[in-house]
């Protein structure tokens, strides 16, 4: 997997790679409204229980390495925030591999909104793979979720306009998605978190080692 400029997220190779680095384990401050008896204005409040204290950390520790080119195989489930979005093509039995997402809640897949293209309306065809490693064969660690909606940023525009801007969307899945031993929770970041020139990152999907 390269990742020049924004990176695609399909690949078709059958192993999950991981490249270079970004582990940031500091969770999403939202805020809640609760109606009291007697207010006519809602109460704010701080919630910091959305995403679990042990978002980010993998029950299988991955092995690192510090190339963007080619990379290494991923030990098996140690990115298990990991997501392969697979659509059934009209008239087929079978799904296919299109697009990396991550995990980073029950009910939501974080991925690119170039993934949808023409096929954005169709919730039905999608379903979201989680404990994969690899691809083209079953797994008992396997989990696979309906998609209930589809989600793509509302200023994406490629391919009417050539860049790729705002290329980002978001999957609900249908039912709950139950974290385990192969399956987790990725972090976000704070809203005033900076990521600056030089920062290390992983990278992670589906691609070839040579």
């Amino acid at each position: 997997m390269a990742v020049p400029g924004p990176p695609p997220l399909a690949n078709s190779a059958s192993t999950v790679l991981s490249l270079l680095l970004l582990l940031n384990e500091a969770s999403l401050p939202a805020a809640a409204y609760t109606l009291t008896p007697g207010r006519q204005q809602p109460q704010q409040h701080k919630v910091l229980h959305l995403w679990p204290k042990d978002c980010g950390m993998a029950h299988f520790k991955p092995n690192m390495a510090e190339r963007i080119v080619s990379g290494n195989e991923a030990r098996p489930h140690s990115w298990p925030w990991q997501v392969s979005l697979q659509v059934r093509p009209r008239g087929s039995k079978h799904y296919i591999h299109v697009c990396g997402g991550t995990l980073i809640h029950k009910n939501w897949v974080l991925t690119a909104a170039h993934c949808f293209q023409g096929k954005a309306e169709d919730a039905g065809s999608w379903r979201i793979v989680l404990g994969k490693h690899q691809l083209k064969r079953s797994e008992t660690a396997e989990r696979i979720f309906p998609v209930k909606r589809i989600y793509r940023h509302e200023n994406f525009r490629y391919p009417t306009h050539s860049e790729l801007d705002y290329d980002i969307a978001l999957v609900k899945a249908a039912t709950d998605i139950i974290p385990s031993n192969f399956i987790r929770y990725a972090c976000l970041p704070r809203k005033q978190t900076s990521l600056k020139p030089g920062h290390y990152c992983w990278v992670t999907g589906w691609g070839d080692t040579r």
